[in-house]
């Protein structure tokens, strides 16, 4: 924020006490304008003004972002070793093996063009960061971990040309590409910094553009440039030799893009072999269930000819033939039932104590039941008409109370010949057991 702008909170609500947050160590405040504003000292901020005045800030000395590896660059540089780190390493692990935390890709054959515009890129160093966001994606890691930082809008431009022409690979398109300015404020997982120029270092050569650039990252700071162009500047020789110090830190361009076109491949080839296996596994099931199937498909058509009859068989039987099974089957099902139920009442009468006349009326009245039963039965299955099987009923019961006059019955006990005689329901009448025929 510029000075007048933190002026006006500052006086339109009378501020007694003033608490002031920032790092004068990075980049000022933007202004666009002429020229005449930058020189009258528009973007100085109130607070490096108050320093200027004899007011000592207070250096928040504990950093959580980078990894170690990382934040010693700056430490060295800008800070003068005064910051201590809040993150291990083991808290900041490599996302991937392949690539070191620190390094710088040394793109010697890149060649900076300027545009009208006065601002540079360069074709070849935004080819290889193209590649090396090709390895970082297909090796899993999301577009949102990862960030494109350039220090010129032109060759910002012409990364996010590249990675729109690259159909085969959607998630690029998720990737953040911006300028050191615009991302101040900004962290990423990943760090891709570009640093364009081949011949000079032009602006590049900033403290605090280059603090920001080299403290965005958490795990891993790739740096791509001309090696020979920019070990002649005094602050970027001094990061180049920082990257030193670490195995694999300084690398060619060509000979890394070598080795990771060879990590690429063997990561296809796994991909292909593990496709393969899944797809082996899927035939194998898919043949596994036809076998299945079609061993089911026999028993289900015998299943069919053994419980249902064939239509056209059964459009051949005459009425009288299918009358005829149908009443069998009922006469079947009525016996069963009745040698259930005289089961039962055997089993009743075993276990309670009747006088003689009660026994001797059942004995009659299973009788009548038996006779009624077998003049029913005709030579089709068919039974008589109810109201004449009903007379019948009547008149056996008349005689056989006569013969109860004549002959009274001093003991009864039940044959097992009597089990055998056709007897359908049980009904209680007057805490009577009672007999009726079909």
């Amino acid at each position: 924020m510029t000075e007048p702008a933190s002026l006006l909170p500052i006086a339109r609500f009378a501020c007694q006490k003033l608490l002031l947050v920032g790092d004068p160590k990075q980049l000022d405040p933007t202004i666009q304008g002429a020229d005449a504003a930058h020189q009258n000292g528009l973007e100085q901020t109130m607070f490096d003004r108050l320093i200027k005045m004899g007011s000592v800030p207070t250096l928040l000395r504990t950093q959580y972002r980078c990894h170690p590896y990382i934040s010693a660059v700056a430490n060295n540089l800008f800070y003068g070793g005064m910051l201590e780190d809040g993150i291990s390493q083991t808290q900041r692990k490599p996302l991937l093996e392949i690539l070191p935390t620190i390094c710088y890709y040394d793109v010697e054959r890149g060649v900076e063009c300027c545009e009208a515009a006065g601002s540079y890129y360069n074709e070849r160093e935004a080819q290889f960061v193209v590649f090396l966001l090709q390895v970082l994606l297909s090796s899993g890691i999301e577009p949102s971990a990862i960030g494109v930082i350039t220090l010129y809008k032109s060759q910002m431009a012409r990364i996010s040309d590249l990675l729109t022409g690259q159909g085969d690979c959607t998630d690029m398109k998720g990737v953040q590409v911006s300028t050191v300015d615009a991302f101040q404020g900004g962290e990423r997982d990943v760090i891709i910094l570009s640093t364009v120029r081949s011949h000079a270092c032009g602006f590049i050569d900033n403290d605090k553009r280059t603090n920001v650039a080299l403290t965005r990252a958490r795990h891993h700071l790739l740096i791509v440039g001309n090696l020979n162009n920019l070990s002649k500047n005094v602050l970027w020789g001094k990061v180049i030799n920082h990257c030193k110090e670490y195995e694999n830190g300084v690398q060619s361009a060509d000979e890394a893009r070598h080795s990771l076109e060879k990590y690429l491949e063997n990561l296809k080839s796994c991909e292909t072999s593990q496709n393969s296996v899944s797809s082996k596994s899927n035939s194998q099931s898919s043949t596994a269930r036809e076998t299945l199937t079609r061993k089911r498909k026999p028993r289900r058509k015998r299943k069919i000819s053994e419980d249902h009859v064939d239509h056209n068989s059964a459009s051949s039987l005459t009425n009288e033939q299918l009358q005829c099974s149908s009443n069998n089957s009922s006469k079947r099902r009525k016996n069963g039932a009745k040698q259930n139920t005289i089961s039962d009442i055997d089993s009743v009468m075993d276990n309670v104590d009747f006088d003689e006349d009660f026994v001797e009326e059942v004995n009659m009245k299973s009788l009548d039941a038996a006779e009624c039963d077998s003049s029913t039965i005709s030579t089709h299955g068919d039974e008589r008409p109810l109201t004449e099987t009903t007379g019948n009923c009547q008149s056996s019961k008349q005689q056989r109370e006569h013969r109860k006059h004549q002959d009274k019955l001093k003991t009864l006990t039940f044959d097992s010949d009597q089990e055998n005689t056709d007897v359908e329901d049980v009904d209680n009448d007057d805490d009577l057991p009672t007999f009726s025929c079909d």
